[in-house]
């Protein structure tokens, strides 16, 4: 994974991202499913190793700014029209996994925002801003995502998902 990160990641994901903005031809119907299921593993993946960081490994710290190519507002878009599409074509097991990775964006917003890093930081406080707020009003994807769920339909995994969307946001709200 770290080899991935490093050498991959970045350069991947930039060109994946530029063929969704053009809406290529090449693009099949399930390449945007791929596509979220890799950010969310690696996501996941640098969050799960924090533990690691904390003790010193130097070369975690890096993750994040490989991770930071999926941390627009482009992409956040297009993992929030996903939601919508996928709840309107019920398709519950794409929108479960969406749901996961907006979580984990989520997660790696909040680590950028809190992060020593002034560039993270800032760019944090824009995303946040432009994704959240819109003039007075807030604007929040979770209770949309709360008033779906109905027992049978989705997994406990999905409502673990959105628990832990609006833990982090509620950090958001109160440190931002």
């Amino acid at each position: 994974c770290g080899r991935f990160l490093a050498d991959c990641y970045g350069p991947f994901m930039k060109s994946i991202k530029n063929e969704f903005r053009r809406d290529s031809q090449r693009l099949e119907e399930r390449d945007k499913v791929v596509f979220f299921k890799l950010v969310w593993f690696f996501s996941q993946w640098w969050r799960m190793s924090l533990s690691s960081r904390r003790n010193g490994d130097d070369k975690n710290e890096e993750a994040i700014g490989r991770l930071i190519i999926t941390m627009d507002v482009f992409t956040f878009n297009l993992v929030l029209n996903a939601i919508d599409t996928f709840f309107q074509q019920k398709k519950h097991t794409r929108l479960a996994q969406t749901a996961a990775l907006y979580s984990e964006m989520l997660h790696l917003l909040h680590s950028m925002y809190t992060s020593n890093d002034n560039t993270e930081h800032e760019m944090a406080m824009g995303l946040i801003d432009r994704l959240f707020y819109h003039g007075q009003d807030a604007l929040d994807r979770l209770p949309k995502l709360l008033s779906w769920w109905t027992p049978g339909t989705y997994t406990r995994e999905y409502l673990c998902d959105l628990r832990s969307e609006e833990h982090t946001s509620e950090l958001q709200s109160r440190q931002y």
